[in-house]
């Protein structure tokens, strides 16, 4: 009888330790299959991705839980490359700067503790505080860019949102490859049917706010593999099937709508065309992390994908 109890347990536990090694090479959607399977691969796998984000801030900040504690602090989001990043489980996509978003009511307050955090004469080499282009606060919902110049070469940016809510800049993306955030407890991606597949809609009604720095990211997001385009039914999956791209579409076929990636359809963190993780679902504090409005609580941001392209179901 003690055989036939214990088997599976003795099992799961071969199984979490053949997965252990395996969790820092295993891509976001592997992972979080593993996570799922039993007790001792939902802790190594809640580990890993607690260690992949640490290892990654650490590049950055002597105290990596001493910034996440301020980040939650202050409301504020991990976003860009980092962000995207953390959603892949690949540290190569994040090369030499941090992105983060804050709200307007708490940018000069987050600031003030950045400071403190990355002191400048020992980590921070250089500061700036500087109003952002002209087109960022209608096209990328950014008022404001701080940039500290970090001692070791790297690069911390800090986005003041247009708006009280710092998801506002993530939904204000050039391409939802950088719809993503990471909190504290959590990280979200906007799209993950076409992000974990390295794909991703351009918001050709941002193209114009582009920076140097974004030119750069998308080279580099090329580079990684990523197909990037202005509507879904350019790509083969896409154009055949119920989301043929035929000239006389039905009114389900055309844009993606049925699995919540067209460009002209409303969404929102938290619907079922999201995903949103928390790192240890278990043992999280759903009413702290409401009363610290912490993401996916707090002031959030609906958002449509700005496009000149034509709807195929809306003639």
């Amino acid at each position: 009888m003690e055989t036939v109890l214990y088997a599976p347990i003795f099992a799961n536990r071969r199984v979490a330790l053949a997965g252990k090694f395996a969790f820092p090479y295993m891509p976001m959607a592997s992972l979080l299959a593993w996570r799922r399977t039993c007790r001792d691969t939902y802790l190594l796998a809640t580990k890993e991705l607690r260690r992949s984000l640490l290892v990654l801030l650490a590049r950055f900040f002597p105290d990596p839980v001493d910034f996440l504690r301020a980040l939650t602090r202050w409301g504020g989001m991990i976003v860009g490359e980092a962000a995207l990043s953390q959603v892949l489980h690949d540290p190569s996509v994040c090369t030499n700067t941090l992105e983060i978003a804050v709200g307007i009511t708490s940018f000069q307050h987050f600031l003030h503790v950045l400071t403190r955090i990355i002191p400048f004469g020992t980590h921070t080499v250089n500061e700036m505080n500087k109003p952002a282009p002209p087109s960022f606060p209608t096209l990328r919902r950014i008022a404001r860019i701080a940039e500290f110049q970090l001692a070791s070469g790297l690069i911390v940016q800090v986005y003041q949102s247009y708006t009280s809510s710092a998801c506002d800049v993530v939904c204000g993306a050039w391409t939802t490859a950088l719809m993503n955030f990471v909190t504290q407890s959590s990280f979200g991606c906007a799209y993950p049917r076409l992000t974990l597949n390295y794909r991703g809609i351009s918001c050709d009604g941002r193209m114009q706010s582009r920076r140097w720095f974004d030119r750069t990211t998308d080279e580099r997001l090329r580079s990684k593999g990523f197909e990037l385009a202005p509507y879904t039914a350019a790509w083969a999956s896409f154009s055949t099937g119920p989301y043929s791209s035929s000239l006389r579409p039905t009114p389900t076929r055309g844009c993606g709508k049925i699995l919540h990636i067209c460009p002209f359809q409303g969404r929102y963190f938290g619907d079922p065309g999201s995903l949103i993780v928390f790192f240890d679902g278990f043992f999280v504090d759903l009413h702290g992390l409401r009363q610290s409005r912490v993401a996916p609580y707090g002031t959030m941001t609906a958002w449509r994908i700005p496009t000149q392209q034509r709807c195929l179901v809306v003639q």
